[in-house]
């Protein structure tokens, strides 16, 4: 959306057949102004390189899933509970400087995970007291996959349990 003019891409299989169907929608819902337009995209490229989102908007995308899943389950978001976060490294080292540099942040190490067929065969769940407003999400998030990327490792999300006092969780 960008000055009330919305943009929609689809992949089809038939140029053709999709417009006509768009044009007898369209005219199902007159009263738009609209322009339709087609061209062949085999390799996904406008897929890949302007629609997908990166790398930050992948990780803002889950976080709200699971911040919306919470909710629906009764969740008070605003009151601090253990939250585990998983990484990823392609060496010990990494993982351990990783830890270190994460400890001074208020991170503790809850358990390691080892995956001998994964090139990001070292993994570490670090476990900080926190509460889960969507604003220190992005924040914690960012950090730590800003954080795992600086020694080539990855940040793979988030978990906790509920929290609040009409669902009985601590």
């Amino acid at each position: 959306m960008k000055e009330g003019w919305a943009e929609f891409y689809f992949y089809a299989p038939q140029s053709k057949r999709f417009e006509n169907i768009s044009s007898e929608v369209m005219s199902l819902h007159g009263g738009y102004v609209y322009e339709r337009g087609s061209s062949k995209d085999t390799k996904w490229e406008m897929y890949s390189d302007n629609l997908y989102p990166d790398a930050y908007g992948l990780l803002s995308i889950q976080n709200r899933h699971t911040i919306t899943a919470l909710v629906e389950a009764g969740d008070e978001l605003s009151l601090p509970r253990e939250v585990e976060h998983y990484l990823f490294f392609q060496t010990k080292s990494s993982m351990e400087r990783a830890i270190a540099q994460l400890a001074s942040h208020g991170y503790a190490v809850k358990d390691y995970a080892t995956d001998d067929e994964s090139d990001y065969a070292y993994g570490v769940v670090l476990l900080k007291i926190e509460a889960i407003t969507p604003d220190l999400v992005e924040e914690t998030t960012t950090s730590l996959y800003e954080s795992a990327i600086q020694e080539h490792g990855l940040y793979e999300g988030w978990s906790t349990v509920l929290a609040g006092e009409d669902n009985g969780a601590q």
